[in-house]
Protein backbone atom coordinates (compact mmCIF):
# COMPACT_ATOMS: atom_id res chain seq x y z
CA UNK A 1 0.00 0.00 0.00
CA UNK A 2 1.46 3.24 -0.97
CA UNK A 3 -0.03 6.65 0.35
CA UNK A 4 1.51 9.85 -1.48
CA UNK A 5 0.88 13.15 0.17
CA UNK A 6 1.83 16.38 -0.63
CA UNK A 7 1.03 19.06 1.31
CA UNK A 8 -0.50 22.71 -0.94
CA UNK A 9 -0.94 26.17 -0.07
CA UNK A 10 -1.49 28.03 3.33
CA UNK A 11 -4.03 26.37 4.92
CA UNK A 12 -4.50 28.79 7.97
CA UNK A 13 -8.16 29.70 6.36
CA UNK A 14 -9.97 26.88 5.76
CA UNK A 15 -12.70 24.97 8.18
CA UNK A 16 -14.38 22.27 5.99
CA UNK A 17 -12.55 19.47 4.63
CA UNK A 18 -14.36 17.65 1.00
CA UNK A 19 -12.93 15.21 -1.03
CA UNK A 20 -13.67 15.23 -5.21
CA UNK A 21 -13.50 12.52 -7.21
CA UNK A 22 -15.29 10.61 -10.31
CA UNK A 23 -16.54 7.58 -10.29
CA UNK A 24 -18.29 6.32 -13.41
CA UNK A 25 -18.29 9.54 -15.47
CA UNK A 26 -19.67 11.28 -12.50
CA UNK A 27 -18.83 13.64 -10.13
CA UNK A 28 -18.76 12.41 -6.69
CA UNK A 29 -18.80 14.79 -3.56
CA UNK A 30 -17.47 13.70 -0.05
CA UNK A 31 -17.67 15.89 2.95
CA UNK A 32 -16.64 14.68 6.66
CA UNK A 33 -19.13 14.68 8.76
CA UNK A 34 -18.45 13.89 12.20
CA UNK A 35 -15.15 12.65 11.51
CA UNK A 36 -15.84 9.12 11.18
CA UNK A 37 -18.03 9.07 8.41
CA UNK A 38 -18.82 10.72 4.79
CA UNK A 39 -21.25 12.04 3.45
CA UNK A 40 -21.81 11.94 -0.42
CA UNK A 41 -23.70 13.64 -2.87
CA UNK A 42 -23.42 12.68 -6.81
CA UNK A 43 -23.27 14.85 -9.71
CA UNK A 44 -22.42 14.49 -13.50
CA UNK A 45 -20.48 16.35 -16.28
CA UNK A 46 -22.39 18.27 -18.97
CA UNK A 47 -21.67 18.44 -22.29
CA UNK A 48 -18.63 20.69 -22.91
CA UNK A 49 -17.48 21.05 -19.15
CA UNK A 50 -14.45 19.79 -17.74
CA UNK A 51 -14.21 17.95 -14.82
CA UNK A 52 -13.21 21.72 -12.61
CA UNK A 53 -16.44 23.86 -14.09
CA UNK A 54 -18.69 21.23 -13.36
CA UNK A 55 -17.09 20.23 -9.78
CA UNK A 56 -17.88 24.39 -9.26
CA UNK A 57 -21.76 23.73 -10.79
CA UNK A 58 -22.47 20.79 -8.80
CA UNK A 59 -21.00 22.84 -5.61
CA UNK A 60 -22.87 25.53 -6.16
CA UNK A 61 -26.35 23.70 -6.77
CA UNK A 62 -26.08 21.27 -4.07
CA UNK A 63 -24.72 23.77 -1.27
CA UNK A 64 -26.88 26.71 -2.52
CA UNK A 65 -24.30 29.33 -2.23
CA UNK A 66 -22.04 31.40 -4.15
CA UNK A 67 -18.16 30.62 -5.45
CA UNK A 68 -16.11 31.34 -3.03
CA UNK A 69 -12.28 30.47 -2.35
CA UNK A 70 -11.41 26.81 -1.97
CA UNK A 71 -7.12 25.60 -1.63
CA UNK A 72 -6.51 21.90 -2.10
CA UNK A 73 -5.50 20.01 1.37
CA UNK A 74 -3.43 17.56 -0.16
CA UNK A 75 -3.09 15.42 -3.39
CA UNK A 76 -3.76 11.78 -2.49
CA UNK A 77 -3.16 8.24 -4.66
CA UNK A 78 -3.98 5.06 -3.13
CA UNK A 79 -2.57 2.06 -5.25
CA UNK A 80 -4.08 -0.64 -2.94
CA UNK A 81 -7.46 0.04 -3.40
CA UNK A 82 -7.82 2.46 -7.12
CA UNK A 83 -8.12 5.67 -4.70
CA UNK A 84 -7.23 8.95 -6.15
CA UNK A 85 -8.44 12.39 -6.26
CA UNK A 86 -7.53 15.71 -4.26
CA UNK A 87 -8.76 16.54 -0.58
CA UNK A 88 -9.56 20.60 -0.09
CA UNK A 89 -10.53 22.61 2.38
CA UNK A 90 -12.72 25.62 2.11
CA UNK A 91 -14.83 28.63 4.31
CA UNK A 92 -17.75 29.49 4.17
CA UNK A 93 -18.74 32.14 1.76
CA UNK A 94 -22.60 32.92 2.00
CA UNK A 95 -23.69 32.10 6.11
CA UNK A 96 -27.09 32.62 5.82
CA UNK A 97 -27.32 29.88 3.14
CA UNK A 98 -24.96 27.08 5.62
CA UNK A 99 -23.22 25.85 2.98
CA UNK A 100 -20.87 22.95 4.21
CA UNK A 101 -18.71 23.52 0.76
CA UNK A 102 -17.80 25.91 -1.60
CA UNK A 103 -14.91 26.44 -4.22
CA UNK A 104 -13.13 28.45 -6.80
CA UNK A 105 -10.03 26.42 -8.26
CA UNK A 106 -10.11 22.53 -8.06
CA UNK A 107 -8.37 20.35 -10.41
CA UNK A 108 -10.02 16.82 -10.74
CA UNK A 109 -7.79 13.74 -12.08
CA UNK A 110 -9.26 12.26 -15.29
CA UNK A 111 -8.12 8.85 -15.34
CA UNK A 112 -9.48 7.95 -11.73
CA UNK A 113 -10.72 4.35 -11.76
CA UNK A 114 -14.44 3.56 -11.18
CA UNK A 115 -14.52 1.86 -8.21
CA UNK A 116 -13.31 4.25 -5.34
CA UNK A 117 -13.62 3.90 -1.39
CA UNK A 118 -12.25 6.09 1.39
CA UNK A 119 -11.88 3.69 4.55
CA UNK A 120 -7.83 3.59 4.18
CA UNK A 121 -7.42 6.93 2.95
CA UNK A 122 -9.40 8.54 6.30
CA UNK A 123 -7.01 8.24 9.10
CA UNK A 124 -4.52 9.80 7.28
CA UNK A 125 -6.56 13.01 5.89
CA UNK A 126 -8.19 13.28 9.57
CA UNK A 127 -3.96 13.01 11.21
CA UNK A 128 -3.69 16.11 8.28
CA UNK A 129 -6.81 17.48 9.74
CA UNK A 130 -6.28 17.69 13.51
CA UNK A 131 -2.54 18.92 12.84
CA UNK A 132 -3.97 22.26 10.75
CA UNK A 133 -6.54 22.64 13.56
CA UNK A 134 -3.99 23.08 16.21
CA UNK A 135 -1.67 24.97 14.43
CA UNK A 136 -4.22 27.41 13.58
CA UNK A 137 -3.80 30.74 14.69
CA UNK A 138 -5.71 32.54 17.35
CA UNK A 139 -7.50 36.35 17.28
CA UNK A 140 -9.37 38.26 19.63
CA UNK A 141 -12.40 40.15 18.24
CA UNK A 142 -13.69 43.17 19.70
CA UNK A 143 -17.32 43.50 19.30
CA UNK A 144 -19.90 46.50 19.41
CA UNK A 145 -23.40 45.37 20.40
CA UNK A 146 -26.72 46.95 20.38
CA UNK A 147 -29.97 45.06 21.78
CA UNK A 148 -33.16 45.28 23.44
CA UNK A 149 -33.23 44.11 26.54
CA UNK A 150 -36.86 43.72 27.46
CA UNK A 151 -37.05 39.83 26.86
CA UNK A 152 -33.96 38.92 28.46
CA UNK A 153 -32.70 38.03 32.22
CA UNK A 154 -29.36 40.71 31.30
CA UNK A 155 -26.14 40.44 29.84
CA UNK A 156 -24.88 37.55 31.79
CA UNK A 157 -25.53 33.87 31.09
CA UNK A 158 -28.19 32.01 33.40
CA UNK A 159 -29.29 28.74 33.55
CA UNK A 160 -32.60 28.81 33.26
CA UNK A 161 -33.73 32.29 31.73
CA UNK A 162 -32.43 33.58 28.24
CA UNK A 163 -29.46 36.25 28.54
CA UNK A 164 -27.77 38.21 25.61
CA UNK A 165 -24.56 36.62 26.08
CA UNK A 166 -26.08 32.96 25.72
CA UNK A 167 -27.99 34.08 22.47
CA UNK A 168 -24.97 35.53 21.28
CA UNK A 169 -22.60 32.95 22.05
CA UNK A 170 -24.92 30.73 20.43
CA UNK A 171 -25.01 32.57 17.41
CA UNK A 172 -21.03 32.72 17.74
CA UNK A 173 -21.43 28.80 17.56
CA UNK A 174 -23.44 28.82 14.62
CA UNK A 175 -20.77 31.26 12.63
CA UNK A 176 -17.39 29.26 13.82
CA UNK A 177 -18.51 26.15 14.54
CA UNK A 178 -17.71 25.38 17.97
CA UNK A 179 -18.80 26.83 21.54
CA UNK A 180 -16.95 30.11 21.75
CA UNK A 181 -17.02 32.01 25.15
CA UNK A 182 -17.67 36.23 24.84
CA UNK A 183 -16.72 38.85 27.51
CA UNK A 184 -19.03 41.99 27.61
CA UNK A 185 -17.80 44.91 29.41
CA UNK A 186 -20.75 45.72 31.32
CA UNK A 187 -23.29 42.90 33.09
CA UNK A 188 -26.38 44.55 32.05
CA UNK A 189 -29.48 43.43 34.40
CA UNK A 190 -32.56 42.50 33.45
CA UNK A 191 -35.08 44.77 30.92
CA UNK A 192 -31.47 46.91 30.64
CA UNK A 193 -30.37 47.55 26.71
CA UNK A 194 -27.77 48.62 25.48
CA UNK A 195 -26.72 50.59 21.91
CA UNK A 196 -22.78 50.22 22.63
CA UNK A 197 -22.01 47.25 24.39
CA UNK A 198 -18.74 45.61 23.63
CA UNK A 199 -17.80 42.11 23.97
CA UNK A 200 -14.38 40.29 23.45
CA UNK A 201 -13.78 36.63 22.15
CA UNK A 202 -10.88 34.57 21.11
CA UNK A 203 -11.68 32.48 17.41
CA UNK A 204 -9.36 30.64 15.43
CA UNK A 205 -12.08 30.71 12.75
CA UNK A 206 -11.27 32.62 9.15
CA UNK A 207 -13.95 35.53 8.66
CA UNK A 208 -12.34 38.73 8.42
CA UNK A 209 -13.12 40.69 11.31
CA UNK A 210 -15.15 43.70 9.52
CA UNK A 211 -17.58 40.76 8.79
CA UNK A 212 -18.16 39.49 11.82
CA UNK A 213 -21.64 42.04 11.75
CA UNK A 214 -22.84 40.61 8.83
CA UNK A 215 -22.26 36.92 9.83
CA UNK A 216 -23.58 37.19 13.35
CA UNK A 217 -26.80 39.28 12.69
CA UNK A 218 -28.00 36.42 9.91
CA UNK A 219 -27.90 33.82 13.42
CA UNK A 220 -28.94 36.60 16.13
CA UNK A 221 -32.36 37.48 17.11
CA UNK A 222 -34.13 40.90 15.63
CA UNK A 223 -33.75 42.37 19.41
CA UNK A 224 -29.75 41.39 19.09
CA UNK A 225 -27.83 43.19 16.43
CA UNK A 226 -23.69 43.51 16.39
CA UNK A 227 -22.85 46.72 14.23
CA UNK A 228 -19.18 46.86 14.95
CA UNK A 229 -15.98 44.47 14.99
CA UNK A 230 -12.58 44.79 14.81
CA UNK A 231 -9.25 43.18 15.46
CA UNK A 232 -7.38 43.32 19.09
CA UNK A 233 -4.41 42.57 20.69
CA UNK A 234 -4.73 39.24 22.27
CA UNK A 235 -3.84 40.88 25.77
CA UNK A 236 -7.08 43.44 25.34
CA UNK A 237 -9.89 42.56 27.98
CA UNK A 238 -13.64 44.32 27.66
CA UNK A 239 -14.30 44.78 31.15
CA UNK A 240 -11.24 45.36 32.69
CA UNK A 241 -9.69 47.56 30.21
CA UNK A 242 -12.59 50.02 29.87
CA UNK A 243 -11.56 53.57 30.42
CA UNK A 244 -15.02 55.38 30.43
CA UNK A 245 -19.22 54.28 29.83
CA UNK A 246 -21.87 56.56 29.20
CA UNK A 247 -25.27 55.38 30.05
CA UNK A 248 -28.64 57.02 28.91
CA UNK A 249 -31.79 57.55 30.65
CA UNK A 250 -34.91 57.95 29.32
CA UNK A 251 -38.15 59.75 31.38
CA UNK A 252 -41.59 59.96 29.60
CA UNK A 253 -43.27 62.36 31.29
CA UNK A 254 -47.08 63.05 30.37
CA UNK A 255 -50.03 62.30 31.86
CA UNK A 256 -50.56 58.83 30.11
CA UNK A 257 -48.08 55.81 29.13
CA UNK A 258 -46.66 55.41 26.07
CA UNK A 259 -47.75 52.48 23.88
CA UNK A 260 -44.74 52.61 21.52
CA UNK A 261 -42.23 53.88 24.31
CA UNK A 262 -42.94 51.44 27.17
CA UNK A 263 -39.97 48.92 27.13
CA UNK A 264 -37.90 51.54 26.63
CA UNK A 265 -38.52 54.22 29.18
CA UNK A 266 -40.10 55.04 32.92
CA UNK A 267 -43.58 56.64 32.56
CA UNK A 268 -44.14 59.27 35.63
CA UNK A 269 -47.13 61.01 34.51
CA UNK A 270 -46.88 63.51 37.67
CA UNK A 271 -45.27 66.90 36.04
CA UNK A 272 -41.03 67.10 36.49
CA UNK A 273 -39.08 69.86 36.61
CA UNK A 274 -36.33 69.32 34.10
CA UNK A 275 -34.20 72.04 35.15
CA UNK A 276 -34.03 71.66 39.06
CA UNK A 277 -32.96 68.03 37.98
CA UNK A 278 -30.14 69.21 36.32
CA UNK A 279 -28.79 71.46 38.91
CA UNK A 280 -29.16 68.94 41.33
CA UNK A 281 -27.09 66.57 39.04
CA UNK A 282 -24.37 68.46 38.54
CA UNK A 283 -23.81 67.72 42.13
CA UNK A 284 -22.26 64.36 41.01
CA UNK A 285 -19.71 65.43 39.48
CA UNK A 286 -15.77 64.52 40.41
CA UNK A 287 -14.49 62.08 42.28
CA UNK A 288 -16.42 60.43 45.54
CA UNK A 289 -17.28 57.28 47.10
CA UNK A 290 -20.61 56.75 45.44
CA UNK A 291 -21.00 53.87 48.46
CA UNK A 292 -25.16 55.23 48.71
CA UNK A 293 -25.51 54.68 45.51
CA UNK A 294 -24.52 51.60 44.65
CA UNK A 295 -27.36 48.69 45.19
CA UNK A 296 -27.14 45.48 47.55
CA UNK A 297 -25.70 42.46 45.94
CA UNK A 298 -22.86 44.57 43.75
CA UNK A 299 -18.96 42.97 43.36
CA UNK A 300 -17.15 46.14 43.28
CA UNK A 301 -13.81 46.30 45.44
CA UNK A 302 -13.95 50.52 45.99
CA UNK A 303 -16.75 52.48 45.52
CA UNK A 304 -15.12 55.58 44.78
CA UNK A 305 -16.11 56.49 41.48
CA UNK A 306 -15.48 59.74 38.94
CA UNK A 307 -18.29 61.29 37.24
CA UNK A 308 -17.05 63.45 34.75
CA UNK A 309 -20.40 64.69 33.27
CA UNK A 310 -23.86 64.66 33.47
CA UNK A 311 -27.05 66.19 32.29
CA UNK A 312 -31.03 66.39 31.76
CA UNK A 313 -32.67 67.61 29.02
CA UNK A 314 -36.67 67.83 28.49
CA UNK A 315 -37.76 67.96 24.72
CA UNK A 316 -41.45 67.78 24.92
CA UNK A 317 -43.01 65.00 26.93
CA UNK A 318 -39.21 63.22 26.98
CA UNK A 319 -36.74 63.82 29.47
CA UNK A 320 -33.14 62.58 28.97
CA UNK A 321 -30.63 62.00 31.95
CA UNK A 322 -27.52 61.43 30.05
CA UNK A 323 -24.29 60.07 32.69
CA UNK A 324 -20.52 59.53 31.65
CA UNK A 325 -18.15 58.28 33.99
CA UNK A 326 -14.87 55.91 34.42
CA UNK A 327 -16.74 53.35 35.91
CA UNK A 328 -20.29 52.74 37.79
CA UNK A 329 -21.75 50.42 40.64
CA UNK A 330 -24.69 48.10 40.43
CA UNK A 331 -27.57 50.13 40.60
CA UNK A 332 -25.76 53.51 40.33
CA UNK A 333 -27.66 54.99 37.48
CA UNK A 334 -30.95 54.03 38.78
CA UNK A 335 -30.51 55.24 41.66
CA UNK A 336 -29.41 58.38 40.15
CA UNK A 337 -32.70 58.75 38.31
CA UNK A 338 -34.91 57.51 40.88
CA UNK A 339 -33.71 60.26 43.01
CA UNK A 340 -33.73 63.32 40.19
CA UNK A 341 -36.96 62.13 39.39
CA UNK A 342 -37.78 62.77 43.19
CA UNK A 343 -35.98 65.81 43.10
CA UNK A 344 -38.24 66.88 40.01
CA UNK A 345 -41.18 66.35 42.18
CA UNK A 346 -40.24 68.10 44.97
CA UNK A 347 -40.20 65.40 47.13
CA UNK A 348 -36.48 65.44 47.60
CA UNK A 349 -34.00 68.57 47.80
CA UNK A 350 -31.24 69.46 45.54
CA UNK A 351 -28.80 68.82 48.35
CA UNK A 352 -30.05 64.94 49.33
CA UNK A 353 -27.51 64.18 46.57
CA UNK A 354 -23.91 65.93 48.66
CA UNK A 355 -25.47 64.53 51.71
CA UNK A 356 -26.02 61.18 50.68
CA UNK A 357 -22.29 61.34 49.27
CA UNK A 358 -20.81 62.36 52.61
CA UNK A 359 -22.77 60.12 54.66
CA UNK A 360 -22.87 57.01 52.33
CA UNK A 361 -26.73 56.70 53.32
CA UNK A 362 -29.00 55.09 50.74
CA UNK A 363 -31.73 57.01 52.87
CA UNK A 364 -31.10 60.14 51.62
CA UNK A 365 -31.99 59.27 47.71
CA UNK A 366 -34.33 58.35 46.00
CA UNK A 367 -36.14 55.15 44.75
CA UNK A 368 -34.71 53.25 42.22
CA UNK A 369 -35.81 53.85 38.61
CA UNK A 370 -36.79 50.90 36.63
CA UNK A 371 -34.42 49.13 34.48
CA UNK A 372 -36.19 49.93 31.37
CA UNK A 373 -35.37 53.54 30.88
CA UNK A 374 -31.59 52.46 30.96
CA UNK A 375 -29.33 52.09 28.22
CA UNK A 376 -25.82 51.20 28.02
CA UNK A 377 -25.04 53.93 25.44
CA UNK A 378 -21.08 53.56 24.95
CA UNK A 379 -18.07 52.01 26.75
CA UNK A 380 -14.79 53.34 25.29
CA UNK A 381 -11.54 52.28 25.29
CA UNK A 382 -7.90 53.84 24.32
CA UNK A 383 -7.28 51.91 20.94
CA UNK A 384 -11.08 53.47 20.07
CA UNK A 385 -9.05 56.45 18.71
CA UNK A 386 -6.71 54.27 16.55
Amino acid sequence: MTTNILPLGSLEKYTYVVVLSKMNGKIVLSRHKDRTTWETQGGHIEEGETPLMAARRELVEESGAGVYELTPLFDYVHTATGLGGIAFRGDIARLDALPDFEMADVQLFDDLPENLTYPDITPVLFAEMERIEREKPTRRILLTVSYDGTQYSGWQYQENAPSVQDALEKALQQAVGKFTRVTGASRTDAGVHALGQRVHFDTDATIPPEKYPFVLNRFLPPDIRVWEARQVAPTFHARYQAEGKWYTYRIHNAPHASAIYRNLTWHVPLPLDAEKMHRAAQRLLGTHDFAAFAAAGGSAKTTVRTIDSVSVERQGDMITLKIHGNAFLYNMVRIIAGTLVYIGQDKLDEACITRAIESGSRLELGVTAPAAGLELTRVEYALDGE
